[in-house]
């Protein structure tokens, strides 16, 4: 109330010392607090009156929720788009009427991305992961011990993962190393690097191979809070003061106030995979609920617009996993990348080569409604 009265106070004092400025004929200057249809905005706006006509920077009326270009230059009221306007001089406001149609969107996010607070700065530590499993019957007995033994610190983490078999039954050597690796992880922009055992990238058309060498890729796993395949979004008009629920499967996922006049609702929050249904309550200050059921299917090969992945790697290929502690072979050399020109369709390319073999192709993912969805590739080797 005290801001609201200060506001008012400084509106009168300015307008007295505008009225006392000497003006064109047929023009006076005005600084009144915006009105949107009953609604305080808390925006004081400069308003001039050019013989008999109100006009206000467009900056101001788009910081009251009109949908209008937010430039500097001065806008009749009588052009924007159907806007109805009066000067209350009693009272210093501008009370503006017009349809909730024309006024700015309320975008919402059904999503809870949020910006990555600082990390923490690395600190030295180690751990150790096993599992054991063994048998023991009246002529025999063998089992095996599986280890993950990881160190990091402000460089990185090196890991390392092996097998140990025991027993009187011939399984093979008795020890094998699986992976050892060292990994630098740059969450901001969720990047990865390695030296060591990796996996290489591949598209849903080309094959993941085994190697030891080095590899920077897009690894997601650092932010599992942010939805990177695309999602259904909702577009509604609200007539009243009024609040938004989305269920999904009978549960309710998200819920938001929304003001008078257009919302748009984007990221609605959907199963990973597979088709589903969204429901998206709108309930009005005098109670009136309308419901909308959005049928949609969703995917992990689709990526949500704007939202790349890549990977590339050079090395040696692995064979004999899991029996035999190194046997590499020929070098190779491989990348792939996936991009979502928007939330229903993705493009992918992919590359690679060794001695005497090289393969290039490039091909893409759409989403058909709620139906599922369709992948075409070519390539050449």
């Amino acid at each position: 109330m005290r801001q609201r009265a200060a506001r008012r106070l400084l509106a009168i004092l300015v307008s007295l010392v505008l009225e006392t400025l000497p003006a064109r004929a047929g023009q006076q200057g005005l600084v009144l607090e915006g009105r949107v249809n009953g609604r305080p905005t808390g925006v004081i706006a400069e308003v001039q009156q050019r013989d008999g006509a109100l006009l206000v920077r467009g900056s101001d009326l788009r910081a009251m929720g009109l949908d209008v270009p937010g430039d500097e230059a001065f806008v009749p009221l009588g052009l924007a788009g159907g806007v109805q306007a009066t000067v209350n001089a009693l009272a210093q406001t501008l009370d503006i009427e017009t349809d909730p149609g024309r006024l700015r969107p309320t975008r919402l996010s059904g999503s809870f991305n949020a910006p990555l607070p600082p990390v923490t700065p690395a600190d030295w530590g180690l751990l150790l992961n096993y599992d054991t499993l063994g048998t023991f019957t009246g002529i025999d007995h063998y089992g095996a011990a599986q280890h993950e033994a990881r160190m990091l610190g402000p460089l990185g983490t090196f890991a390392t993962t092996g097998v140990s078999r025991f027993g009187n039954v011939n399984q093979g050597q008795d020890f094998v190393r699986l992976d050892s690796n060292w990994t630098w992880s740059e969450p901001d922009s969720m990047r990865a690097w390695r030296l060591g055992d990796v996996v290489s990238g591949a598209v849903g058309w080309s094959r993941a191979i085994r190697m030891g060498g080095g590899q920077i890729a897009t690894d997601f796993n650092m932010r599992p809070d942010l939805i990177r395949f695309g999602t259904p979004s909702f577009n509604g008009v609200a007539a009243l003061p009024s609040t938004v629920d989305v269920l999904v499967g009978g549960v309710r996922q998200f819920s938001s106030s929304v003001p008078v006049g257009p919302f748009e609702l984007r990221s609605l929050p959907v199963v990973a995979s597979g088709g589903s249904e969204v429901v998206v309550s709108v309930r009005d200050a005098l109670g009136r609920q309308t419901l909308t059921t959005l049928p949609f299917y969703s995917s992990t090969q689709l990526l949500a617009e704007g939202v790349s992945a890549y990977s590339a790697e050079a090395g040696q290929v692995r064979l004999g996993y899991g029996l035999r502690n190194t046997d590499y072979v020929s070098w190779v050399g491989s990348g792939s990348g996936r991009y979502g020109l928007s939330d229903w369709l993705t493009v992918e390319g992919h590359g690679e080569a060794t001695d005497g073999l090289a393969l290039l192709g490039a091909g893409g993912t759409a989403r058909l409604g709620g139906y599922g969805i369709a992948s075409l590739a070519l390539a050449g080797s």
